[in-house]
This record gives structure tokens, C-alpha cells and sequence, in this order.
């Protein structure tokens, strides 16, 4: 039996009363942070589920063309900003990618950036951990499937 919450909420000063539940979609875009790749309008596209100050995203990103991007990538169009505490360091699975110039073996993470609305793309790469992902290491039709939970600022 699953727990009914009713659609609008009084106030209540008690911190542990749910006031706060939103679900919707987001637009995830690979960027470099000045220049943004072209998207597949068909299958890029990204869901959300936001409980009081949690955040659980999911997302397909599908590249058409990196056009102008270069140098370190990542995801930006998260549907809230991450807060802005180092405890509020999150990372994600990566479920599928294709179209990555990586090694093979190496794996690709995503992570949050504190204060920002943007994921972290990482390739574990380096003996001492990961570098961030590189435009070179994503192609044209590149493309990944991942979740991850946040907390909201």
C-alpha cells in the first residue's frame, strides 16, 4: 500500500512535513561552457523528480554536431541549482554510451557542480583518477544515457 499525499499542503513549521513535490522535464545540452553542440530534438530530452530539496534526474544525450564546443564538456540544463556546499557533491551512472573517442575501458562518470545548474562529464583516464572529459573524446553522433540524485540549492 503506497502513501496518498494530498495535492496542496498548510503550513507547518515541522521540518519533517513533505512541502515541496514536483516532476517534469528538462533539456540536457552538452556545452563548454560559451558554446553549446546541437542536439537531437528527437531523442535528447531528460525527466526529473524533485521531493522537498532532492532532486533525481535522468537523462539521453544525443549529439548532432559539437560545432564550436572545444576543451573540457559537460552536461548544463539541470532543472534546479545544485547547492552550493561541498556536500552537495553528488555522482551518477552512466547506463549506455556510443559514439565516445574514449579507450577502450575506460569509463565515463557524471558528477555535479556545486552552485551551477551543469553535470560534470569525467573519464576515468588517469592513474591518480579522472580528468575531465574533452571535446576530442566525443564525436559528432556521440551519445549517453544516465541518472543521478542531487540536492537542491
Amino acid at each position: 500500500a503506497g502513501v496518498n499525499f494530498p495535492d496542496t499542503f498548510s503550513d507547518n513549521a515541522d521540518v519533517n512535513v513533505l512541502d515541496d513535490y514536483e516532476e517534469g522535464s528538462w533539456t540536457p545540452v552538452i556545452t563548454d561552457g560559451s558554446n553549446n553542440a546541437t542536439m537531437s530534438g528527437t531523442y535528447n530530452a531528460g525527466l526529473y523528480t524533485k521531493i522537498g530539496r532532492i532532486v533525481h534526474i535522468s537523462g539521453y544525450v544525443v549529439v548532432t554536431s559539437l560545432g564550436s564546443v572545444s576543451g573540457d564538456i559537460k552536461i548544463s540544463g539541470l532543472p534546479f541549482t545544485v547547492k552550493n556546499t561541498y556536500g552537495a557533491i553528488s555522482a551518477g551512472a552512466v547506463a549506455s554510451s556510443a559514439g565516445l573517442a574514449i579507450t577502450a575501458g575506460h569509463s565515463v562518470t557524471v558528477g555535479t557542480a556545486i552552485n551551477t545548474t551543469t553535470l560534470t562529464l569525467k573519464v576515468s583516464d588517469a592513474t591518480t583518477g579522472t580528468t575531465n572529459m574533452q571535446h576530442s573524446e566525443w564525436s559528432a553522433d556521440g551519445n549517453i544515457g544516465f541518472s543521478i540524485t542531487y540536492v537542491a540549492a
